[in-house]
């Protein structure tokens, strides 16, 4: 419990203005935890991690060590087919870039898009939480307790979200 776990906290401007925090131990798969200020959401997360600890060790599972980046040089071998070299020198060098520059660029931008997406999907877990969403199977129909209203879910259950939605992140060590 005492270990130094890295925490992302991603900040959430709600539609009505208010905002929101979601916090997450990326080392801890699933321990997450959400809250209305950043000291709630930090509070909750170490109510998670306790839990998180506490059903690891009942299950017999092991616990992961915090990851720092010291453990990481920045360098490793890829091994690709000749064909995709072929065309990453071809588009690195219509960018302008080196090859290594412009592998990292388009990396970076991948990984970037999934943060965005699990940023995203967070939120609306805890949305959901939130709003204590109940679920219908056939059709997909989505009813928030309390409220007289109704939506209809694309049947694909993807979430589609406006690209404009604001969103902060930062990573923190707690000591």
């Amino acid at each position: 419990m005492e270990l130094n776990y890295p925490i992302t906290i991603d900040k959430f401007k709600e539609y009505d203005g208010k905002i929101k925090y979601v916090t997450e131990i990326s080392d801890l798969p699933g321990c997450s935890a959400h809250g209305d200020t950043l000291e709630e959401a930090l509070r909750n997360l170490e109510d998670g991690k306790l839990g998180w600890f506490e059903v690891s060790l009942e299950r017999g599972l092991e616990i992961p060590e915090p990851i720092t980046e010291e453990q990481f040089s920045g360098k490793f071998l890829l091994r690709i087919s000749s064909k995709l070299h072929r065309q990453l020198v071809l588009r690195a060098d219509k960018e302008g870039q080196s090859l290594n520059q412009f592998i990292r660029s388009a990396l970076e931008k991948h990984v970037e898009q999934d943060l965005i997406a699990a940023r995203i999907e967070k939120y609306i877990d805890a949305k959901f939480n939130e709003l204590k969403i109940f679920i219908s199977t056939s059709p997909p129909i989505v009813a928030t307790e309390g409220s007289s209203s109704v939506h209809r879910v694309a049947a694909t259950g993807k979430e589609q979200r406006d690209s404009r939605f604001p969103y902060e992140r930062a990573t923190v060590q707690m000591q």
